[in-house]
This record gives structure tokens, sequence and C-alpha cells, in this order.
């Protein structure tokens, strides 16, 4: 596929970001239904085995392409031969990383003192294989910034896989249901993938051409197996020392926070990406365009986290029952440390897009050796514990890779923090909004879960634009302004009536 021009890259860089969050609010929907429902059809163990299996399955993927499918879309050149040989690369990755979950499957079963660890994960070695093809070909479709069919192929393997998993839950599958959903998924994405990129590999491997990109590739890929270990190892202590009820709890609260991050923030890094790789020689253009992007992404994510933490009890009785309550402390830890990655984790792309995965690298190995002390310590006041560890990492990091990411970028650092004061400001006057909404409703007696959760989102979502509009009217502009001229009319003329 063709890269797109670069005097038209914001244009481009906005239909594509249109596209993915077209495509993330679908399958977000079809994702809250599957989790609602299934959490009522399913046992808190059932997600518990599936979390440890998942815990090997993410070890892996952080190596599934080594880097490759970031350097074929951070290079100003891609031959036919590069793309041909990284695919291969892949396919034997893929191979490898399937039979080493297949052979830790016995292991991980005594580690955790499961049993039924070992035939979950020897499934799931078979969906790592299967999306390891995918990954050249999406890459691809990345990097002519093709979302569009990025978007309809995700959510109709979302959609399919849902359905899958509904199905097998209602007969009684217990943790296959969600097995066999993943497995489905990656086959479909995979399939269609490579269909839509309209290229197949040649017969063709260079060592020559792989070593071109291997000092980045690697870099890259040794960053992603440490962040792997900050964002999966708590959830291994959790089931190893505190049992599969308990890491049921911590995994569905986790995977709650990440809602924030993998829909938003990661998302919309994956679109930007390409394109500030387009820009990495223009440095003033590349720093604007980051901190667009990061005003973009903390207006978005900032107030989804921080209401999470306010309204988490009401949110945990109106979609998953009493059962979860016990999550309810959980959620509201690791909504604040996901609200502090969502802005820090755009660092990456700045490392990435401009080459300096080694820096990269070794931010990531300084994180890793303190969240792992960090969860070590925090076992002792158990999930509680850990759960603290982790936003306290979080917290901390993010103050050493914002300087990193500005020293590159060749601006100080207090522009970023800049960027980050008028949505955190926005989203605390939300949260206090909220909280003072939800005593009115306590002392009118509305105490039901479901109809205080209908009255404090939309007020939360009223509250949250209006102070936007009102605070950052400028900010807006600029977003509208990579925008067609013939949408967003009514934006343009509110946001020029309360400036």
């Amino acid at each position: 596929m063709n890269d797109p021009p670069l005097d038209h890259l914001a244009g481009h860089t906005a239909a594509a970001a249109a596209w993915m969050a077209f495509g993330i609010v679908t399958q977000r929907i079809l994702s809250l239904v599957s989790t609602i429902v299934l959490a009522r059809m399913l046992t808190p163990d059932a997600y518990g085995v599936f979390g440890m299996g998942m815990v090997f399955v993410a070890a892996a993927h952080s190596l599934r392409d080594l880097g490759t499918a970031s350097a074929l879309i951070q290079r100003k050149q891609v031959s036919a031969e590069l793309a041909s040989t990284l695919f291969w690369m892949n396919v034997l990755v893929g191979l490898a990383g399937a039979l080493a979950l297949a052979g830790v499957a016995v292991p991980a079963a005594g580690l955790y003192r499961e049993p039924n660890v070992v035939p979950v994960l020897a499934v799931l070695s078979l969906s790592f294989f299967i999306g390891s093809v995918g990954t050249v070909p999406q890459a691809m479709l990345v990097r002519a910034l093709a979302f569009r069919p990025i978007a309809v192929i995700q959510i109709a393997s979302a959609g399919v896989s849902t359905v899958l998993a509904i199905s097998l839950a209602a007969r009684g599958g217990g943790v296959w249901s969600l097995v066999a959903a993943l497995v489905l998924d990656n086959t479909m994405t995979t399939t269609l993938f490579l269909w839509a990129a309209r290229w197949r590999p040649a017969w063709h491997f260079s060592a020559a051409e792989l070593r071109r990109v291997g000092g980045y590739s690697l870099n890259l890929a040794g960053s992603r197996v440490l962040l792997y270990a900050i964002a999966n190892v708590d959830k291994a202590l959790v089931g190893r020392y505190l049992g599969a009820l308990v890491l049921g709890y911590y995994a569905l609260a986790h995977g709650l926070m990440m809602y924030a991050l993998h829909n938003i923030a990661w998302a919309l890094t994956h679109v930007v990406f390409p394109a500030l790789s387009r820009l990495q020689d223009e440095q003033d253009r590349f720093a604007r365009a980051y901190v667009s992007t990061l005003g973009v992404i903390t207006s978005l994510c900032f107030p989804l986290t921080l209401g999470m933490c306010v309204l988490a009890d009401v949110l945990v009785l109106a979609c998953f029952g009493e059962r979860w309550l016990p999550m309810v402390p959980l959620l509201r830890i690791l909504a604040l440390a996901g609200m502090v990655q969502s802005a820090s984790t755009t660092t990456g792309m700045v490392f990435a897009s401009t080459g300096y995965t080694h820096w990269l690298l070794r931010l990531a190995a300084g994180e890793a050796v303190s969240a792992l002390v960090g969860y070590g310590l925090g076992l002792a006041w158990g999930a509680i514990g850990v759960a603290t560890a982790c936003a306290v990492v979080h917290i901390t990091w993010s103050v050493p890779r914002f300087s990193c990411a500005a020293r590159i970028m060749g601006i100080p650092v207090s522009r970023i923090y800049r960027a980050l004061g008028a949505p955190l400001r926005d989203a605390a006057l939300m949260a206090g909004v909220l909280l003072v909404v939800r005593a009115m409703l306590a002392s009118a007696a509305v105490t039901a879960p479901w109809l205080m959760l209908v009255v404090l989102v939309p007020t939360g979502v009223v509250v949250y634009g209006a102070l936007t509009v009102r605070h950052r009217a400028s900010f807006l502009a600029d977003v509208l302004d990579v925008m067609p001229a013939t949408r967003f009319a009514w934006v343009r003329k509110l946001t020029a009536v309360s400036g």
C-alpha cells in the first residue's frame, strides 16, 4: 500500500483517527456487553484461570514481532524484500512462541497450583501463532494510515467472537467461553488483514535486510518485555500467593482500568505513530503534533478514569452484581494508576518514531525493577497493596519519561505539564460535581445502582464537556482545524461563542 503524502498528513491522520475512534467505540460497546453478560454467567474462578494463562500469553506477545512491525512503520522507505523478510521472521517467531507456551503449560499449572491452566494455555498458544501471521499485513495497513479497513475488520471479529463467548457460556462452557472467543478473534483478524493489505509475501529472506532494522527492533522488543513485566507480574503474584478468586477480582478491575489505555491512549498513539515517523526530521512540527496528541488523549482519559474512581461501587453493582463488590477498592486505586499511565504511555511514540528506542529500553528497565520490588512489598497488604504499588510506580516513572521525551523534541518539559494541567483541572471539577450530585441522590433515597448510573454518567459528560468548551475553546479549535471544513460546524460556532 502507498504512504499518505506528507503535505496532506494532518488530514489523513484525522481521518484515520476518526475511523479508529469509530472502531474503538463499537468494539468497546461489544466488549462491555460481553463483559457484563459473561460476568453474570461465569464465576470469578473462571476469569482467574483465564487470567493465569493470559499472563504467559502476554509475556510471549511482548516478543511476538521483536519490534519489527514498528520498524516497518517507522522507516522512511520500505522495500519489498524487507517486508517479505519480516513476514517470514514473524511466522518463525510465532511458531517458536506457540511451542514455548505449550511447553510451559505444566510448569505454569504447578506455579499456580491450578491444573486447569494446562489445557487453557495449550489452546491459547495456537492463538499466539495465528496472530503472528497477521503482524506484517496489519503493520502495512497502519503505515498507510488505512484505519478504515482495520476498524471494520476488528469490529467484525469482535462481534463474532462475542456471540461465540456468550453462546458457549450459556451452555456451561466456563473458562472455554473466553478461550474460544480469543482464538476466533485472532483467526478472523489475521485472515482479513492478509486480504485487506492486498499484499502477498515473496519466498524471500534476507539477513542483510534484517540487520538494518536489528538495533531498533531489538531495543523496542526488549522494552516491551520489560513493560509486559510491569503490566502483568502483579497479576502473576496475586494469582500465585492470593489464589484464583482474588485474582479474578484483581484481573477484572485491572481490565476495566485498561479500557482507557487500550481504547483511547494506545489506540490514538497507534494512529499518530506513523504520522510522527514521517515528521521525525521536522522537530517543530513533531513537537506540536505530540503536544496536541497528548492534549487530546488526556482530555478523554482523565475524566473517564477519574469518573471510574468516583463511581466504582455504583459501576460494579450496576454492571456486575454484589458478588464482585470486593473489587471496588482495587478499581479505585487502579483507575488512578491508569489516569497517570494514559499520559505517560504517549512518550513511547516519541522514542519509537525518532529511533531513540535505546532510551526507551533503559527507562523500561528502571521501571520494571521498581515495579517488581513494589509488587513484592505490596503483597504484605494483599491485592490492595499490589494495586497501590502499581499506582506509585506509574506516577514516579512518569517524571523521567516526560523529561526524556521533552529533551528529544527540544522543548521544555514544562510545555508537556501545561498540556496535562487543563484536562486534569476539568476532570477534578467534574469529579467534585459527581460527588455532590451523588449525595443529593442519596438524600432523595435514590439508591438503585442502575438509576444512579443513568443520572451520574450523563451528568459527568455534560459537566466535563461544558468545562472543556468554556476553558479550552482554543484547544478545540486546534483539533477541529485538521478536520474537514464541512463537518463539526456546530462545534466551531460553539467554541467561537464561548471564546
